[in-house]
């Protein structure tokens, strides 16, 4: 899950910083790490279902609430980032000018969203317990 946040989290950054500081290198840098982090995101949604199947510590209640929480968010932000990988991909590698901004703020948003949900994602560790197992 590291790897994947950190490649879209900051290929997001890179990329938007990139399209609005005018820096073409930065802006295809970032871009290189969207598409590093979209792959990386799509094999941390499977192996959180696995986990989620599988997790020790997984009880009714708040423990549900939180990873169901967790969950939804993770699934918006990795088909947010999913659609600005297509929205790129729809314009052969390219943003149409008069995209450029909208583009950039988009993936401000991304970057925010998948943030939030590993935010999520560490409370069901930290705070739950979710997943770990007691030493003794």
């Amino acid at each position: 899950m590291h790897f994947a946040l950190a490649f879209a989290v900051s290929g997001a950054l890179t990329e938007a910083a990139g399209i609005l500081l005018g820096r073409d290198r930065l802006e295809r840098f970032g871009g290189t790490l969207v598409l590093l982090g979209m792959g990386a995101v799509v094999l941390a949604v499977a192996t959180g279902y696995l986990a989620a199947n599988t997790a020790p510590g997984l009880v009714e209640g708040l423990e549900n609430a939180a990873l169901d929480r967790h969950e939804r968010f993770a699934l918006l932000g990795a088909s947010a980032l999913l659609l600005t990988v297509v929205w790129k991909g729809l314009g052969g590698g390219r943003i149409a000018p008069e995209q450029r901004r909208v583009y950039a703020l988009v993936l401000i948003l991304v970057a925010g969203l998948l943030l939030w949900a590993a935010l999520l994602g560490g409370s069901l560790v930290y705070e739950h317990s979710i997943g770990v197992t007691a030493q003794g």
